[in-house]
């Protein structure tokens, strides 16, 4: 039996030229985040896309535009009584008109210790050694991480379609 693919995210399809923010009530931990960005001709949208990206207290993007299909991904720890909040800013000058705008939005838990250590947590077992790095370093709850490249170490290409249901692409590490 084979399992069919899991449904692209639902798009957000947000643009505006003044300021606009999703609120998402989740549970406490790490969060996995990843948007997309698809910019196209948008009826009334004349100018340019040029916006700031926030997700609380973190900034994501500053002064962005997407010159294409774009996702991005993104690692934010969500604390006791908070909400994850992304906030999308459009760039302002008086002579010119910028929008944000987001295209799909997909937010999943993460297991607590998979990237983050707390400071009560600094057992040597727990905490990854980076080669010449002295002292150690703690990637803590109060950082976001952002992915710059998946790598398939000893592998080779997995494409989207192969991917477990998130429809990563994983890169061979030649």
């Amino acid at each position: 039996m084979k399992a069919s693919p899991q449904k692209p995210p639902t798009p957000a399809h947000a643009l505006s030229y003044s300021q606009f923010t999703y609120i998402f009530p989740v549970t406490v931990g790490p969060k996995f985040v990843r948007l997309h960005f698809n910019p196209s001709s948008y009826s009334g949208f004349e100018s340019t896309a040029f916006f700031t990206v926030k997700a609380g207290s973190f900034t994501l993007h500053r002064n962005f535009t997407a010159p294409g299909l774009l996702v991005k991904e993104f690692c934010i720890n969500v604390e006791e009584n908070q909400k994850l909040n992304l906030t999308f800013i459009p760039f302002s000058i008086t002579s010119m008109n910028f929008y944000a705008f987001i295209n799909g939005i997909r937010i999943v838990s993460m297991p607590k210790d998979l990237y983050y250590y707390s400071r009560e947590d600094r057992s040597v077992e727990k905490v990854p050694l980076y080669v010449g790095q002295s002292p150690e370093f703690y990637i803590n709850y109060n950082m976001a991480l952002e992915k710059f490249l998946r790598l398939n170490v000893g592998g080779s290409l997995v494409q989207q379609t192969e991917d477990t249901g998130f429809f990563r692409v994983w890169y061979p590490d030649v």
